[in-house]
């Protein structure tokens, strides 16, 4: 199960690249591509820790520099601090530095 996350959060890495490159590519996989923002949200939920991190942070960068995108998940969901404090605490310097990048934008 691990694997499958970690394969579906790899994959969604890949997309968030063409969304800043290019803000009509989002329109594009959001309607072409078999994409869900409720996916993500799914693997978020995750008792991994690695898979948390890697879902939201390919949610923030979706977010990053998308007002369209802000706009409509913000009306449908929030996250508290905590769920990145833990990650803020963290001893690693990726992963507190992810987490940085993510409160900035989700």
């Amino acid at each position: 199960m691990y694997v499958e996350y970690n394969l579906n959060i790899k994959l969604k890495e890949k997309k968030k690249i063409l969304f800043l490159a290019n803000i009509q590519c989002s329109t594009i996989i959001e309607d072409t591509l078999d994409f869900s923002y409720l996916h993500l949200f799914t693997l978020i939920q995750s008792t991994n820790p690695t898979v948390q991190l890697k879902a939201s942070n390919a949610l923030a960068t979706f977010l990053y520099n998308n007002p369209r995108i802000q706009l409509r998940i913000s009306k449908q969901y929030q996250f508290s601090f905590e769920y990145f404090q833990k990650f803020l605490q963290s001893n690693n310097d990726y992963i507190r530095c992810a987490a940085a990048f993510q409160v900035c934008f989700i």
